[in-house]
This record gives structure tokens, C-alpha cells and sequence, in this order.
């Protein structure tokens, strides 16, 4: 199959050169070529890879369990600053911008800023919760290298109102989008969960993923985070029967599952947590932190992309305190639990095993 290369960036740290390469059907991938001398006894990538860009703060929903409702917000950058803020990542190797908010599908001007990284080759993924996109086709957005994760919210106890999501999920597929479609986990009984997806495979939806809530934001003010982690592991056993049960029919991943690490050409600490090895977030005022969750306290904080330099901010104090967070000794999973953020809003400590651990769950 053709691959062609529509970015690629060399990190002296890794000694790899890291590429985004378009399939024949439109879809774009992450590739790795690794060189004869690669190190990976290094805390970071010499410049981050990825950036999670907050385009607004507004939105057209007030979700529970909402992380980035989180009382810091500021007045939304300027269409041209937001602009500025594509240039930085391209001139500074970027390779894929995962934009949040809000719904940036608000933003008035967000096709202007589609387009810019675009015509860079920055890979794309949209956050939405699918009310509105009908005007990704109205304007005609591109459709290649751009993928729309599409939340589905309060599903569990508005199920009818979730449902237009999903058509408008629907929709995105069938026009040539990469699509996902994200859930929270809830405790829940199981035939939920079974009616849940037997409507997203009657629909067409291909993928769907579940994750775990973070008690952030709006999530902290969402029950007691102890009684839902432990209704949580009750039902995750069930949880994935089902996942073998609708296998042929729909590909579900849950943040909990047990998958051994592989040599991919990120060291294995990078991937079970991004934020600052790999990773930047931009708020949408241009104050930077080492990820998206960790913005609800400024303590990690790392400056302004207006204000200081791209090599000052990777290098912030912030960005070196998670670096120096060392992976589980003898875990061999790539393991999806082990997010930082979870683990500092739920008990105070950015050190130690997840709350979920891998290794103690009955799955």
C-alpha cells in the first residue's frame, strides 16, 4: 500500500525520524523509522511531537463530568493569534494537533485555522460532541489527514438526546472521516452498555471507546470518586465480554483493557503517559501546561507561547516535574491507566501505580 509522506520530523534525542504518511483511502498514519544508534534512556523528545490546542472555551453543553469547566478559564485568542499558534507548531515540527475546547465548532472562523494546518500536514483530530457539524460539510473541509473524535454525552441518562450524535457521526463516515466515538465509562448495569451498542452497530458506527472519568473540573463535583472507581472494576469483566461478544461488528477499546507494550520507537513511559515527553497543550489563551487535564491547576503551569520561548515552555519546570515521574519497575503493559492526571486528581500524588492498576485488575 502507497504511503505517501505528508510530514516528518527528527528527533536528536531518539535518533528517529518520526512521519505522518496518508493511505490511498485518505487516512493518515504515524510511522517510525528508527537509526542504528537509538536511545531510549532519554525523558522526552528534544521538542514535543504532538500539541492538544484549547480553540475555545465555549460550549453548547454542560457535561457532569467535564474536566475543562474547571473555573481557569479565559477569554478565547484572536483568529489571528490562534493562526500564530499553527505557524509556531509548524515551524517548531508539530506533526499532530488534537484541537479541544469547548466546542470548537462554535468558533466562528475555525475553518480558516482547519485549512492553515492543513496545507502544513499537520495531522488533525477535532474533539466534538457532534452537535454541530454540519458545517464541516457546509464549508467543505478537507477530508483527508483530519479525524473527528465525537463524544457522546450524558448517554446514560438522556439516551434519546445522544442519539443525534450519532447520527451526525454517522454522517462524518460516510462522507470519508476517521471517526471514533467516546464514552465515559459509568457503573451502569451491563444490558446498558449491550443496548448502547447494538444501536451504534444498527447505525453503521465502526469504532467506539470508553474511558475513565477524571475527577477535574466539573468531574470533581461528580459523585464520590472512590465509590465510582470501585463500581467501575465491578463491571469491567462483563465489560469485556462484550467487547468479544460484538468483535466482528464493531471495534470497542476501553482505557482499562491489558495490552503488553511493543517496540514501536516511543519508549514505553512516553506512551502510557504523553504529557510533557511527547506532548504540549495550549490553552485558549495561549498559557501552556504538560496536557489538557493538568490545566485545572496552575501549579503546572508552564508559561504563555506569546510570552516565552518554544524551548523555554518544553523545558518549564512543570514539564521536567512529570518527566521526572518514573514508570511501574517489571510492567510490561502499554498500559492506559497510568495517566498522570488521573492519578493526581484522585489522590493528591503524581507518583506511584495507577488506582486502576493492570496488574491487580480481575479481567
Amino acid at each position: 500500500m502507497n504511503k505517501k509522506i505528508l510530514r516528518e520530523t527528527f528527533d536528536p534525542n531518539l535518533n528517529e525520524t518520526f512521519r505522518i504518511r496518508e493511505l490511498k483511502n485518505g487516512h493518515s498514519v504515524f510511522t517510525v523509522t528508527k537509526n542504528e544508534l537509538t536511545n531510549l534512556k532519554v525523558d522526552s523528545t528534544a521538542k514535543p511531537l504532538f500539541a492538544h490546542i484549547r480553540a475555545t472555551s465555549y460550549c453548547n453543553l454542560r457535561c457532569a463530568y467535564c474536566y475543562a469547566a474547571d473555573k481557569t478559564t479565559a477569554e478565547d485568542m484572536s483568529d489571528e493569534n490562534l493562526l500564530k499558534i499553527v505557524e509556531m507548531c509548524h515551524a517548531n515540527g508539530i506533526l499532530c494537533i488534537t484541537w479541544t475546547g469547548g466546542e470548537q465548532l462554535m468558533r466562528k472562523n475555525f475553518y480558516d485555522v482547519i485549512h492553515a494546518a492543513y496545507n502544513y500536514g499537520i495531522k488533525q483530530t477535532v474533539l466534538t460532541n457532534g452537535t454541530l457539524v454540519e458545517r464541516v460539510f457546509k464549508e467543505k473541509w478537507p477530508k483527508d489527514n483530519i479525524n473527528f473524535q465525537v463524544s457522546l454525552n450524558e448517554v446514560w441518562n438522556k439516551f434519546d438526546n445522544a442519539k443525534e450524535s450519532v447520527y451526525k457521526a454517522k454522517k462524518l463516515i460516510d462522507y470519508g472521516y476517521d471517526v471514533v466515538l467516546t464514552i465515559m465509562l459509568e457503573p451502569v448495569s451491563v444490558k446498558q452498555y449491550k443496548k448502547l451498542i447494538e444501536f451504534l452497530i444498527k447505525e453503521g458506527i465502526t469504532n467506539v471507546r470508553f474511558g475513565l472519568k477524571v475527577p477535574a473540573g466539573l468531574g470533581s463535583q461528580d459523585g464520590d470518586a472512590s465509590i465510582y472507581e470501585k463500581n467501575i472494576k465491578k463491571i469491567m469483566p462483563e465489560l469485556m465480554q462484550l467487547k468479544q461478544w460484538y468483535m466482528d461488528d464493531i471495534g470497542i477499546s476501553y482505557q482499562f483493557e491489558k495490552r503488553l507494550y511493543h517496540e514501536t520507537g516511543l519508549p514505553r513511559r512516553f506512551i502510557t503517559c504523553e504529557a510533557g515527553t511527547t506532548e504540549i497543550y495550549i490553552d485558549n489563551n495561549g498559557d501552556v501546561y504538560p496536557c489538557p487535564m493538568l490545566k485545572s491547576s496552575k501549579d503546572f503551569c508552564c508559561g504563555n507561547v506569546f510570552q516565552n520561548t518554544w524551548e523555554n515552555l518544553w523545558n518549564a519546570p512543570a514539564m521536567e516535574t512529570l518527566r521526572e515521574v518514573s514508570e511501574c519497575e517489571g510492567c510490561k503493559y502499554n498500559c492506559g491507566v497510568w495517566c498522570r492526571a488521573l492519578k493526581f486528581f484522585t489522590d493528591g500524588n503524581l507518583r506511584g501505580k495507577s488506582r486502576y492498576c493492570l496488574k491487580e485488575l480481575n479481567i
